[in-house]
């Protein structure tokens, strides 16, 4: 059942009293402060217009005397106390790269259903929930999306005369690429012909400016989950940047005209394997105690 997260007047929680111990860890917890004591001691929604729905208070609950009122304890099994270790997750995260050149293989339907599974789990702001999402894997049709960028970037090479040398040499080569691309779809050097594009989206709305941030967190729980199963990804800026700017191409991604794309990511099977971790820049942190 889907749960219309905005202006929610009424009780969204129950509270089974026959089982709460009175420990108060809803109240604590609940990042909206919605809770309230009767006489008695027994906790109860004082601002139920306020509640997110996040369900922290039903995730903590030690005696689970707390439910949905409207789909109950759906999806509210026990978590798995065991989490990877430091050392797992690092590797996990140092082993990711940015995947270029995909296998001529196919992803499982099952295979994607359990990037769904982490995705639904994927945090938003105030749990608002907002993001959309497409996904194609038509190749050829995402090659056709490629062509159509192509066409608008090769209009770059009006401006190159006014252009930093370094923008130059990068617009010629993307150009030549795409070029080459027309006759080995490989060489696609704008979505990098995958057999997937995952496309994140939601309605354009003043209301939810985090939604940009959402989106970035998704992409990197759609990232980790994907490199976990053995696929490789990339994430696509053009993409996401010419969809915006170019009302056709959004269409021809089969984006809603009212959306915004806010993330792009090609994924498959990486043609190449990445043995080792690479260098990277030293962080720039400032302690202050």
């Amino acid at each position: 059942m889907e749960l219309n997260l905005s202006h929610i007047m009424e009780e969204n929680l129950i509270i089974d009293k026959e089982k709460c111990i009175k420990c108060k860890t809803c109240e604590r917890i609940c990042p909206a402060f919605v809770y309230s004591f009767d006489k008695e001691g027994y906790p109860y929604e004082k601002y139920p217009h306020v509640c997110s729905i996040c369900g922290h208070c039903i995730s903590a609950c030690p005696t689970s005397a707390i439910k949905y009122k409207d789909i109950g304890f759906k999806d509210a099994e026990l978590l798995d106390p065991n989490i990877p270790t430091f050392n797992e997750l690092s590797n996990l995260m140092s082993k990711r790269r940015s995947i270029r050149r995909f296998k001529d293989e196919d992803v499982p339907d099952d295979i994607l259903q359990q990037i769904f599974t982490n995705l639904k789990y994927s945090l938003t702001g105030h749990n608002a929930q907002e993001l959309e999402y497409t996904v194609l894997r038509d190749r050829e049709h995402i090659f056709s999306i490629s062509e159509k960028i192509g066409r608008r970037f090769k209009i770059a090479e009006l401006f190159l005369p006014f252009l930093p040398n370094k923008t130059k040499g990068n617009i010629r080569r993307m150009i030549k690429l795409w070029e080459k691309s027309k006759t080995d779809h490989a060489e696609d050097p704008f979505l990098r012909y995958p057999r997937i594009l995952f496309i994140i989206h939601a309605k354009k709305s003043l209301e939810n400016f985090l939604r940009i941030a959402d989106a970035g967190i998704a992409s990197y729980n759609v990232i980790l989950t994907a490199e976990s199963l053995g696929l490789g990804t990339c994430w696509l800026g053009f993409h996401s940047i010419v969809s915006n700017l170019f009302p056709k191409i959004k269409k021809l991604s089969k984006i809603p005209r009212n959306h915004k794309v806010l993330a792009s990511i090609a994924i498959g099977y990486p043609k190449y394997q990445y043995r080792r971790k690479c260098a990277r820049n030293p962080l720039k942190i400032n302690f202050i105690d």
